[in-house]
C-alpha cells in the first residue's frame, strides 16, 4: 500500500524532467513544525526522474512526499515562510515591490501558508542553501538542498 496522491505527484514531476526521492514528513510536537528527512542517504545524486527507480523509491517508502533535488533539476527557490517566526511572505513581498521579479519565476504556495519562489539557477556557479542573507522569513535553496515538491500531501492531509 502506497500513498497514492505523492506517488502520483513524483511520477508527474519526474515526467515533466524533475528529479524526485521520498521524503519523510514527521509533526515536531516541541517545535510545533513539520520536519523533513530525506528517506534514502545520498538523494542529491539518487534523485530521478526513471519510473521504475521512483516506483521501488515508493515501494521502499509508501508513506514519503516527493522532495524535488534542486541541484539536480539546475533550480533555486526562495522559501518564504509563515510559521512562527518572521512573515517572509510579507518580506518577500516587500523585495518584490523595490525590484520586481525576472521572467519565468515560478510561485508555489506551501501547505504551511508560505511560498516557494523558483528560479532558474545560476549554470557556472550555482547558489546554494542559505539563511540570514534575505529579510527574515525567507530562506534560500539551491544546489545541495531540496524542497518538498509541490502536489505533496503531509500527512495533515494539507
Amino acid at each position: 500500500m502506497t500513498n497514492e496522491p505523492n506517488l502520483k505527484a513524483a511520477l508527474e514531476l519526474a515526467a515533466a524532467g524533475l528529479p524526485v526521492f521520498p521524503v519523510w514528513i514527521t509533526y515536531n510536537r516541541a517545535t510545533l513544525r513539520f520536519d523533513k528527512q530525506p528517506c534514502i542517504k545520498g538523494w542529491q545524486t539518487k534523485a530521478t526522474t526513471d519510473e521504475a527507480t521512483i516506483r521501488n523509491f515508493w515501494h521502499l517508502h509508501p508513506y514519503a512526499a516527493p522532495g524535488l533535488a534542486l541541484g539536480q533539476a539546475s533550480l533555486v527557490v526562495l522559501d518564504a515562510d509563515r510559521h512562527g517566526g518572521p512573515d517572509g511572505v510579507s518580506a518577500f513581498q516587500r523585495l518584490v515591490a523595490r525590484h520586481g521579479l525576472p521572467k519565468g519565476v515560478v510561485r508555489i504556495n506551501t501547505a504551511g501558508s508560505g511560498e516557494h519562489w523558483v528560479f532558474r539557477n545560476l549554470a557556472d556557479d550555482p547558489l546554494g542553501n542559505g539563511e540570514g542573507v534575505l529579510p527574515g522569513g525567507i530562506n534560500v535553496r539551491g544546489h545541495g538542498g531540496f524542497i518538498v515538491a509541490p502536489g505533496a500531501i503531509r500527512p495533515d492531509g494539507q
